[in-house]
C-alpha cells in the first residue's frame, strides 16, 4: 500500500536545512475552469456544474505561512523549509493525547490556526481533529469522505492536506481538487467547491499554498487555482508526475523535484508554457526547500543532497554543490535555525551539512549515527531552538544539534504502534504531530 508521505520533503528560513537521505458553502457556485471544471456543490456532495474559459491569472508569491497557521502545509510554508519558528525546548516526549482514525495509511498532519489537525487517508477521508479538553483520547470534529465514484482506478495516495488564508482546506483526489470547510453544524465537511480536470488519467497530485493564497498542485502539470474562488490561474506542464509537493520562491518561481529540478515560471498572460529550465544533473526526487537568498536544496536517487543556485545575471542555473551521502534522500531537506543543512538518510544516519560551502563536494558538519532497527523513514522537522524531529521504523526522534564538537544528541525517542511513521508537523505549543500506518494520530509533548 504505498503512502508517499513516508517518504517525505523539506524549508528555509536564514537558518539551517534539513533533509531526509533514503539508503460548506451550498449557494458558492463558481465555475472558471481550463481543461476541466470547477464543479458546484451542494450539502457536502459534487453537484453538476460547468466549466468556462480562464483568462489566466496574477502570480503568486511566496512567502509566510497563511495568516498564521502553525503548520499549514506539507512543507510548513511555501519555500518548504519545514522550520517552525516554535520554541520546542519544553517538549519532553510524552503521548499528550492520540486518536485512531482507522485501519490504513493516514498522511502527514498539517496543523491551523484554531489547533485543529487535519489528516488525510487512503479511506479516502479528510479528518479535522482538535486536542481534548480532558484525557489522552482526541477528538474527532468532522471528517469529508470522498466520493469512490472519483477514484476510477482504485486506492489513491493520501497527499497531505494544505490550509488556505480563510482556513478552507484542500485536498487532492485523484483527478478531483477539493476545496473543504467545516460545518456550521453536525460532523460533515462542507465541499466549497471542486475542480475536475478534463483527463481523468492525468490526476492531481501534492498540493501546497503560496503567501498571497494561491494553491499549487503537482500532479501530471503544475497548476495554480485562486484557493478562495477556486478559479484556474494558470497550467504549466511538468516532466513527470510529483509524489511531493512543489515549493515556491519569493519571485513567485515554482520549483518540483520529479526527475531534475524543475522550474515553472508562471505565465502573466494567460498562457499555458510556463516551463522555465531543468537540473538534470540533480537527479532530484524529492521536494526541493529554498533559502532565503535562493538557493535551492533538493536530494534524489544518485545519493546526494544538491545546492543549486537560480538563474541570475544572464547565467543558467548553477550547482553549487553536491555532497555524498552514500544513501538515497528520498525525503524533503529542511533548515534550522542557524543555517545548517540536515539530512536524514533513508535507513541511515541524520546529516548536517553546512548551506555556505565553497567545497564543491559539500562540507559535513556534524552526523548523528542511527543505532536503532532500520533507520530513518520522514522527513525532518525543526523547531526554533533547533531540536530535530524525524520519524524512523516505529520510532520519532528528538535530536539536538551538538554544542561543541562531536555529533547530535539523542533528546528523546517516542515509540509508535505502526512502523510506518509520516513527517512530524509542529504545532503552536510545541507540540509534536505524526501518523502511523496503524491509522493513529499522536500529540507528543
Amino acid at each position: 500500500m504505498f503512502h508517499p508521505n513516508f517518504r517525505v520533503s523539506g524549508l528555509s528560513v536564514l537558518g539551517s536545512v534539513v533533509l531526509l537521505a533514503a539508503c460548506g458553502r451550498s449557494d458558492f457556485l463558481p465555475s472558471h475552469s481550463r481543461g476541466g471544471g470547477v464543479v458546484s456543490v451542494t450539502g457536502g456532495v459534487a453537484g453538476s456544474g460547468g466549466a468556462t474559459t480562464s483568462t489566466g491569472g496574477t502570480v503568486g508569491t511566496g512567502g509566510s505561512p497563511p495568516v498564521g497557521h502553525p503548520w499549514p502545509v506539507f512543507g510548513h510554508d511555501p519555500q518548504a523549509t519545514r522550520l517552525s519558528p516554535v520554541d520546542t525546548s519544553g517538549n519532553l516526549g510524552k503521548l499528550r493525547w492520540r486518536l485512531s482514525l482507522g485501519a490504513g495509511p493516514k498522511s502527514s498532519p498539517v496543523i491551523s490556526l484554531d489547533g485543529t489537525v487535519y489528516v488525510y487517508s487512503t479511506d479516502p477521508t479528510l479528518y479535522a481533529v482538535v486536542p481534548p479538553t480532558s484525557g489522552t483520547e482526541g477528538v474527532l470534529a468532522w471528517s469529508y469522505s470522498v466520493p469512490l465514484s472519483d477514484f476510477p482506478l482504485g486506492e489513491y495516495p493520501a497527499y497531505a492536506p494544505s490550509i488556505g488564508l480563510d482556513g478552507t482546506v484542500y485536498v487532492s483526489a485523484w483527478d478531483t481538487l477539493y476545496a473543504v470547510e467545516a460545518p456550521a453544524s453536525g460532523t460533515a465537511g462542507m465541499v466549497r467547491w471542486r475542480y475536475r480536470t478534463s483527463n481523468r488519467y492525468n490526476p492531481m497530485g501534492p498540493t501546497t499554498v503560496g503567501g498571497d493564497g494561491t494553491v499549487y498542485t503537482l500532479g501530471g502539470d503544475i497548476v495554480a487555482f485562486d484557493g478562495i474562488t477556486g478559479a484556474l490561474k494558470w497550467r504549466g506542464s511538468s516532466p513527470g508526475f510529483g509524489m511531493d509537493p512543489p515549493a515556491i520562491a519569493q519571485d513567485g518561481t515554482v520549483y518540483s523535484g520529479v526527475n531534475a529540478l524543475n522550474a515553472i515560471l508562471p505565465p502573466t498572460n494567460g498562457s499555458t508554457d510556463a516551463f522555465a529550465w531543468s537540473f538534470p544533473e540533480a537527479s532530484a526526487g524529492t521536494s526541493p526547500a529554498i533559502a532565503a537568498d535562493g538557493t535551492i536544496f533538493v536530494g534524489g536517487d544518485n545519493l546526494r543532497v544538491n545546492a543549486i543556485t537560480p538563474p541570475t545575471g544572464g547565467k543558467g542555473p548553477a550547482l553549487k554543490w553536491s555532497y555524498y551521502t552514500g544513501c538515497m534522500t528520498h525525503a524533503a531537506p529542511a533548515f534550522g535555525p542557524d543555517g545548517t543543512v540536515y539530512v536524514a538518510g533513508y535507513d541511515w544516519d541524520l546529516f548536517a551539512l553546512n548551506p555556505q560551502a565553497t567545497n564543491p563536494d559539500g562540507e559535513l558538519k556534524w552526523r548523528w549515527y542511527h543505532r536503532g532497527e532500520r533507520g530513518l523513514r520522514s522527513a525532518p522537522a525543526v523547531g526554533g531552538d533547533g531540536t530535530i524531529y524525524v520519524a524512523g521504523y516505529g520510532h520519532v526522534y528528538a535530536i539536538l544539534p551538538p554544542t561543541g564538537g562531536g555529533g547530535g544528541t539523542l533528546k528523546w525517542d517516542f515509540r509508535t504502534e505502526g512502523y510506518q511513521v509520516s513527517a512530524p508537523a509542529i504545532g503552536a505549543d510545541g507540540t509534536v504531530y505524526v501518523t502511523d500506518e496503524n491509522g493513529i494520530l499522536y500529540a507528543i509533548r
